[in-house]
């Protein structure tokens, strides 16, 4: 019997910050991506363990970036959602202006 295994890299984008931003590499003005890079132990081409995982803040055009530790991805994703939520509201207080 045969035993396949090895390793598999994933890469996961996560959000994007909406913030112009002038990439260093590529100097085009852009919104970055904060991606998830997870390595996996797998056997039978499944991956089962995720090993390691970083995450990256990098440009949509060219993939240049740089890492972010874990708690300041959490800051950003608790902006993100703060944001997303008070445009919401936004929104509906536009719409309940244009019935009156």
């Amino acid at each position: 019997m045969f035993i396949i295994w090895g390793s598999k890299h994933t890469s996961k984008v996560i959000a994007t910050v909406n913030k112009n931003f002038n990439c260093t590499h590529c100097h085009n003005i852009v919104s970055y991506q904060i991606v998830k890079e997870t390595d996996w132990f797998e056997l039978y081409f499944i991956p089962l363990i995720p090993l390691v995982s970083v995450y990256r803040a990098e440009c949509p055009i060219c993939s240049f970036g740089f890492e972010v530790d874990k708690k300041r991805v959490k800051e950003i994703l608790t902006d993100l959602k703060a944001e997303k939520g008070k445009k919401q509201e936004d929104i509906k207080a536009a719409k309940h202006e244009d019935s009156d």
